[in-house]
């Protein structure tokens, strides 16, 4: 049965918890886009002398090394915040959402009408008051 209190306050927790479980994800994975990043940004280097461009692998190790030693551990965080709170805006319309289309998809094989069984005289049928015409009944005397 549908219980409306029951379905807000079911939106409402799925909100907050999708919201705090995006972040969490943002907040641990921060580190490691970070230095994919900045491996996308250095894949063409210019050659010093001879002014040509050529095209140097990104490696993983060798990025989180040299960013470690230029800004230290405090650059794996850089742009945390702003990226946590989009993931925590998005995760509020995720929970929802997805608690919605369980419901559509829990719903989906339930026949929507019940079957009409005709009798072996149609002419005795009772058709519903809401039809085209007056009831189509016959009345014989």
């Amino acid at each position: 049965e549908f219980d409306k209190k029951a379905m807000q306050q079911r939106a409402l927790s799925c909100a907050g918890i999708s919201s705090v479980c995006a972040a969490a994800a943002a907040l641990l994975t921060q580190p490691m886009d970070v230095v994919k990043t900045r491996m996308q940004i250095h894949s063409v280097i210019t050659s010093g002398k001879s002014g040509y461009k050529y095209y140097k692998v990104p490696r993983f190790w060798r990025t989180l090394r040299e960013m470690i030693s230029t800004a230290g551990w405090r650059s794996l965080w850089v742009g945390s915040t702003a990226r946590v709170l989009t993931m925590a805006t998005s995760g509020l319309l995720l929970g929802p959402l997805f608690e919605y289309a369980h419901l559509v998809s829990t719903d989906a094989p339930r026949p929507l009408r019940q079957r009409l069984v005709l009798g072996e005289d149609p002419g005795r049928t009772i058709v519903h008051p809401r039809s085209t015409r007056d009831m189509f009944i016959d009345v014989k005397t």
